[in-house]
């Protein structure tokens, strides 16, 4: 082997040794760029229902002493005598309504708006 080839051969093994092993999976990644911040606009037409009920019984018992018969009782010889009972209501229903309306967007921190509601019904 000529002087020539074993220089070769060994620039060549230097070469590679040199070099090392050199992935694409050892390069550094940046991170992923933030996602842009959310952009929201209220400006627009809305539509809207709302709906609700109640379920319930209420029970009042009253004693309540008249107090001008008091008076006009007693000189009669009479007595006292006042208003007693009971009273039982009911309040169940159902109630139930829309509404519509459009809103403008004048700046992020400022939203003005019109709105109309209707059909606001009552059952019981």
């Amino acid at each position: 082997m000529s002087n020539r080839t074993l220089f070769n051969l060994f620039g060549a093994a230097f070469i590679l040794a040199a070099s090392g092993s050199a992935f694409a999976a050892d390069i550094a990644v940046k991170a992923a760029a933030p996602s842009p911040e959310a952009v929201y606009n209220w400006t627009g037409w809305y539509v809207g229902l709302n709906a609700g009920a109640s379920f319930g019984k209420v029970k009042t018992d009253f004693n309540a002493p008249g107090t001008a018969a008091v008076t006009v009782g007693s000189l009669f010889g009479a007595g006292t005598f006042g208003f007693a009972g009971s009273d039982t209501v009911y309040p169940s229903g159902f109630m139930g309504g829309g509404q519509i309306g459009y809103n403008w967007q004048l700046s992020p921190i400022w939203v003005v708006g019109i709105e109309a509601g209707g059909l606001n019904y009552r059952f019981y």
